[in-house]
């Protein structure tokens, strides 16, 4: 679907296109629609139902829809996060937008096309790729990526084959490079300038290049790209020293906290976390708990996860996981009565 949000500006428009969301009602803000509001852009925000990589087959008429409407603006932005930025390239054209804005956009979703990405694996493996192949790209896009992350590097590099990429590495950002600007007060800055034909690159990366620990993500980033796991857990460990309450170190310590044997370290971080991520949040709980041996606990969060809104491949698979291994840990401890329980299903 798409939300109109107009009448605050005469000659500017923003097309925003949703990222990956374990919230899939279509009743939730747009891609930075307070914001847009706030700074009194006009803009329309794209919200898909899922994470399926807006490969509806409605898309291209609602995008037509979209276009009769930014026909009268004199200049507009397609603009997105991670799969978002990968939608304001690949469909922004079709909107009617001038130029598309992308954090760490990808250049496909389809995994059967290069570089192959399993980052979203589970997500897309049933989906047809039906927009893909038309010519519905924005003419330019001002692509920021993290070039030190492998994937999001391949990505940035053959978008050149389908749009004219200006290219604003942002090394240490992470995937997506999106909260790492956010932390340094250039989110909203970057897409105002993008959309008042003011943005400059060199200026913008020598400020961040100046300012980039400011961020605890970046952090973050580099406790999770470290060599060995005794060295990840004494960074994450250093950056939540840093930054005791900030949601993203927290989530990222408790999950190498779980990688490296501690589960109430990563409990305890857990209970400390502020920012409202329930579905991130709640994972790791269940696997700290499996790491703690509380495999009950693990699979009681684990199908809460599994009700109709917030349900994910994810976390399907990892219910499934944890059933599976608490069937074979009550075999191992009463093998005979699965045996006579067979032995009788059999006769």
């Amino acid at each position: 679907m798409a939300r109109a949000v107009l009448g605050m500006s005469a000659d500017r428009c923003v097309v925003t296109f949703s990222p990956f969301d374990d919230n899939r009602s279509l009743g939730r803000p747009g891609f930075e629609q307070g914001s847009f509001r706030k700074s009194r852009i006009d803009a329309i925000h794209v919200i898909p139902g899922g994470n399926q990589g807006y490969q509806y087959p409605e898309l291209p008429q609602l995008c037509s829809q979209i276009a009769e409407v930014t026909a009268t603006y004199e200049h507009v932005v397609a603009y997105g996060s991670s799969m978002g930025g990968y939608a304001a390239i690949r469909y922004g054209g079709w909107a009617g937008a001038h130029v598309a804005l992308a954090l760490s956009p990808q250049f496909t979703l389809d995994p059967s096309q290069r570089p192959y990405d399993g980052r979203w694996r589970k997500h897309v493996k049933e989906v047809r790729f039906l927009h893909e192949h038309g010519n519905n790209a924005v003419r330019q896009a001002i692509v920021l990526y993290d070039p030190s992350d492998d994937y999001d590097c391949a990505h940035a590099g053959l978008l050149h084959t389908i749009t004219n990429v200006v290219a604003v590495p942002l090394p240490g950002s992470g995937h997506p490079s999106t909260s790492f600007l956010s932390e340094l007060d250039l989110l909203h800055r970057i897409a105002i300038e993008v959309c008042y034909e003011r943005f400059v690159p060199e200026p913008f990366l020598a400020e961040v290049n100046r300012r980039r620990e400011e961020s605890p993500q970046f952090h973050v980033v580099r406790a999770l790209r470290a060599r060995n796991r005794k060295e990840r857990y004494r960074l994450i460990s250093q950056a939540a020293a840093r930054t005791p309450t900030h949601s993203g170190t927290l989530h990222a310590l408790a999950e190498i906290a779980i990688e490296a044997g501690f589960p109430e370290v990563a409990l305890d971080a857990l209970d400390r976390t502020t920012r409202a991520e329930p579905g991130r949040t709640q994972y790791l709980r269940s696997l700290a708990h499996e790491k703690a041996g509380q495999l009950e606990q693990a699979i009681e969060i684990m199908e809460e996860l599994c009700r109709p809104n917030t349900e994910s491949p994810v976390y399907r698979s990892a219910l499934s996981r944890l059933k599976r291994r608490r069937t074979l840990q009550a075999w191992v401890r009463q093998p005979w009565r699965w045996l006579a329980r067979r032995r009788h299903a059999n006769d």
